[in-house]
C-alpha cells in the first residue's frame, strides 16, 4: 500500500513507483452564546482559465489527459489503487488554538470562539470541515466537467450546517456533538451547455466526492491512547 500526497486544493496521488506516464491524479466559526442552532456558510468558487488552447482552456485540457492517464494506468494496476493517506499531526498551542501539521510543511490553525473559552484567532475545526466539503465538491465537478471537454464558466459551491452547541459541552442525552444536518448549495454555468448536462455532472461529482463520502458514509475509525 502507498501513501498518498496532497495538493492545498484537495488531493494528487504520488508518481507510483516504476510508473511510466504522466502524474498520476490522484468552527463552528461563531460565538457560542448567538443561540441555537447555527448555521454556518462556506463557499468554495472555481476560476477557469483564460489561456486557450483549440478552444479549451490549457488548465482544462491538462486535467483531462492527466485524468484519462490515471485511467488507464489503475485500469491496468488496480492493486495499486489502494493508498495510506497523509496523516496530519495536531498540537495545542495554547489555550484552545490548534496546529494541524502534514505533508511537504502543510501547516492548518485553529481555534475556538470566546465564548466557549477560545481566542478567536482562527476558524474552527468545524469550519474547515465545511471547507473541505466546499473545495472537495468544487474540484470534482471541475475535474469531471474537464474529463467531459467542458468548460465552466462559473463554479461556486456553498456548504453550511445546522449544529446544536449543547452537543460539545456534554448536555443532554442524544445530542451530537457534531451538525444535525449539512446542506450544499452549487452554482455552475457553462456556454452552451444545457443545464440537464450540468446538473449530471454535479450529480456525478457528489458521488464521487472524497470528502462528500466521508460525510455521507460510516466509516470505521480507530482510536489508540498513548499516556507520555
Amino acid at each position: 500500500m502507498r501513501e498518498r500526497g496532497a495538493c492545498p486544493f484537495y488531493g494528487i496521488l504520488e508518481p507510483v513507483p516504476g510508473a511510466e506516464g504522466p502524474p498520476k491524479v490522484g468552527e463552528r466559526s461563531r460565538t457560542m452564546n448567538e443561540g441555537n442552532p447555527c448555521r454556518v456558510r462556506t463557499a468554495a468558487r472555481f476560476f477557469p482559465s483564460s489561456t486557450q488552447k483549440r478552444g479549451i482552456p490549457m488548465a482544462v485540457e491538462q486535467i483531462q489527459q492527466a485524468m484519462e492517464g490515471v485511467a488507464r494506468f489503475f485500469t491496468a494496476h488496480p492493486e495499486k489503487a489502494l493508498s495510506t493517506d497523509k496523516a496530519a499531526v495536531a498540537t495545542i498551542e495554547h489555550g484552545l488554538c490548534c496546529k494541524a501539521e502534514g505533508w511537504d510543511g502543510a501547516v492548518l490553525v485553529t481555534d475556538m470562539p470566546k465564548g466557549i473559552g477560545g481566542g478567536g484567532t482562527a476558524p474552527t475545526p468545524g469550519w474547515f470541515l465545511r471547507a473541505a466539503l466546499a473545495t472537495c465538491d468544487a474540484t470534482v465537478i471541475a475535474m469531471r466537467a474537464a474529463q467531459l471537454g467542458i468548460v465552466l464558466s462559473k463554479l461556486e459551491v456553498t456548504v453550511d450546517s445546522i449544529s446544536d452547541d449543547r452537543g460539545i459541552l456534554g448536555l443532554g442525552d442524544g445530542i451530537p456533538a457534531g451538525p444535525q444536518s449539512v446542506r450544499i448549495h452549487v452554482l455552475i454555468a457553462a456556454d452552451g451547455v444545457a443545464p440537464e448536462a450540468l446538473q449530471r455532472i454535479v450529480e456525478w461529482a457528489k458521488s464521487h466526492s472524497p470528502v462528500g463520502d466521508a460525510v455521507r458514509r460510516a466509516i470505521p475509525s480507530h482510536m489508540e491512547i498513548r499516556v507520555a
